[in-house]
């Protein structure tokens, strides 16, 4: 810093004592200020000494700005023994303060954690990423310049966010960190109704189509892909044995189909209460036949009650597919 003119004129007039220049602002490595830090002295060397290591008060956080007017100077010199007829002032009438401060700004987190998430993805499927809000920028006072950057996920209860720890540290020693967290957005598949289905009518391939979408949540087992899969384009084949899928109620064309919008087709009932059956018993190479009657309508793998026309006995037994039925043992 050099001296004006006007300065140098008013430091002669104490030759004796202290000349102090004070400047408007000084920017300070450290948070407690000494008075040798933001002025010029000049004088007396036992005095300039005493006075250079005087406290000047304390910056508690970055970014504070810390105001010492001439007053507060002169009262603090008087403390420390100077007295204030041995001083001259020059200058400006009060010094603004401030701490030597690197800034990283909110922008470097934020795109450090994307460079992590795309590397890290928690789940395959993710495909689109937003923060839910932006980290606050750091003020840094640390004056090393061996500043090292780490990321970590830190555990959070959702399925569709993810948060992340930017971490600043020096000499082993953490000396910042920000957390961003981000909204996740999946690949994933859903049912559509290619056509109006009415309700009780057969769900295949031809009537029904699978539709890919961006969703805020995942699909961990791919539901509609397996729901897909067990649609068969030969369902009327298969409706004696209730292997097809049907609509569970009308479904417009459009609609995304949930599971329990369709299920699997009942089958057919193949003995009518009081039809005669046939009761075959046919295990370890011995086959017995008996004549029963129905007592209730059955399909295919239900269990009814027969009754055995000549013992007059009633007992349960499975409807098998070629109409006869077998004791439940």
């Amino acid at each position: 810093m050099l001296l004006s003119a006007p300065g140098q004129a008013n430091l002669q007039k104490a030759p004796n004592g202290l000349q102090i220049y004070l400047p408007r602002s000084v920017s300070i490595k450290g948070h407690l200020p000494h008075l040798g830090q933001i002025a010029i002295i000049q004088g007396e060397k036992s005095l300039i000494a005493k006075a250079e290591k005087i406290a000047m008060g304390r910056i508690s956080v970055p970014g504070q700005k810390l105001v010492i007017n001439r007053t507060t100077l002169l009262s603090r010199l008087a403390c420390n023994g100077i007295s204030v007829s041995k001083v001259t002032l020059t200058g400006a009438k009060q010094i603004t303060l401030t701490q030597k401060h690197n800034v990283v700004k909110s922008e470097y987190f934020a795109e450090e954690a994307v460079k992590f998430l795309k590397k890290n993805l928690p789940d395959a499927s993710i495909c689109q990423w937003k923060p839910i809000r932006q980290p606050k920028e750091l003020l840094m006072t640390s004056s090393s310049e061996d500043i090292k950057t780490s990321l970590g996920f830190v555990k959070i209860n959702s399925k569709n966010q993810a948060k992340i720890r930017v971490t600043l540290s020096s000499d082993g020693k953490e000396l910042a960190h920000r957390d961003i967290t981000f909204m996740l957005k999946f690949n994933t598949q859903r049912l559509v109704a290619k056509i109006d289905i009415p309700n009780g009518a057969i769900v295949n391939q031809e009537n029904i189509k699978l539709e890919k979408i961006i969703a805020s949540y995942p699909d961990p087992v791919d539901s509609a892909q397996l729901l897909f899969s067990r649609i068969s384009t030969n369902g009327p084949k298969k409706l004696k044995t209730g292997g097809t899928l049907i609509a569970k109620r009308s479904l417009k064309a459009g609609t995304v189909i949930r599971p329990g919008m369709i299920g699997a087709a009942k089958p057919q009932i193949i003995l009518k209460r009081n039809q005669n059956v046939m009761i075959k018993f046919d295990k370890f190479g011995l086959v017995i036949t008996a004549t029963g009657k129905a007592m209730q309508d059955g399909r295919t793998g239900e269990c009814i009650k027969v009754q055995n026309v000549n013992s007059q006995r009633i007992i349960m037994a499975r409807v098998l597919e070629d109409g006869t039925v077998e004791p439940v043992l």
